[in-house]
């Protein structure tokens, strides 16, 4: 058992090693991954991968995501699905412009659960206020 514990614990600190000499590599094979993504014909698939690229944004702001912030103007477009428009429309403005999205604040997101629901409650309710506006606006 200690043996196994043993070559475990390698593993663990040789990957660790390993992916922090290519985070470079990781980072570009998971904006890839992210771009599949958004191309997806699953919703969830691509729910997942706006926020995980703005997950990406949040922790890497250096990185040149202008492939994706195209991508999610096409989706604000071309989506059938209200809500998916929605945030593909936030996200590629977050990419555009992260300076007016201080309400997205770094912590920890271990699984990107947090962040999710973070952001989908403060979408929510920007969504609200949106349709709030709009009836106040009809009815003047």
């Amino acid at each position: 058992m200690k043996k196994m514990l043993t070559i475990a614990a390698i593993v663990l600190i040789t990957g660790t090693f390993a992916l922090a000499q290519d985070a470079p590599k990781s980072l570009d094979n998971a904006t890839q991954n992210y771009m599949m993504g958004l191309n997806h014909h699953n919703n969830g698939v691509i729910e997942s991968a706006i926020t995980n690229v703005m997950l990406l944004k949040l922790y890497h702001p250096e990185k040149d995501f202008s492939d994706i912030a195209e991508k999610l103007d096409a989706l604000t477009i071309e989506n059938p699905d209200k809500m998916i428009r929605l945030k593909a429309f936030i996200a590629a403005n977050y990419i555009k412009h992260p300076e007016r999205f201080n309400w997205i604040e770094k912590g920890d997101y271990e699984d990107a659960v947090a962040f999710f629901e973070m952001y989908s409650a403060k979408l929510k309710e920007m969504n609200y206020n949106l349709q709030k506006g709009s009836q106040i606006t009809a009815t003047k």
